[in-house]
């Protein structure tokens, strides 16, 4: 399912940056985002990274993002996470099987409006902690 779902999704908005990796797992770049997708047995989890951590008032940004993963609110039901190697903020979420491709765009479209709208925030971090530092 996930594989037709993005197949149709890059015929639809003409996108070319499709890449399926092993086991399930599929990478679409389009601008400047990188989505990742890896097929589970219940259904399915996306992430992308939002920007690199920033060295400058980190505690104060881990309190803001802990306060947006608070039951989804400030991410749309996705979470904020360091990855693997605690270089990059990342925003990911699992999704369900059971859903039609029109819920598919739609819950894709949001998960990347909020992953701009954290990329604008980290930046505006960033500045902050520069001014006042």
């Amino acid at each position: 399912m996930l594989k037709e779902y993005l197949k149709k999704l890059c015929g639809e908005f003409s996108l070319s940056g499709l890449k399926e990796g092993s086991r399930g797992s599929f990478e679409l770049s389009f601008d400047s985002i990188q989505l990742t997708f890896q097929e589970l047995d219940a259904g399915f989890f996306l992430s992308s990274p939002i920007e690199v951590c920033p060295a400058k008032k980190l505690e104060d940004l881990f309190s803001y993002v802990m306060n947006a993963n608070f039951i989804g609110q400030g991410t749309g039901g996705s979470t904020i996470s360091l990855d693997d190697e605690e270089k990059f903020l990342t925003l990911s979420i699992s999704l369900p099987y059971d859903m039609d491709y029109k819920a598919f765009q739609e819950i894709l479209e949001d998960f990347i409006n909020y992953l701009e709208y954290w990329r604008e925030e980290i930046k505006k971090h960033q500045e902050d902690a520069e001014k006042f530092s």
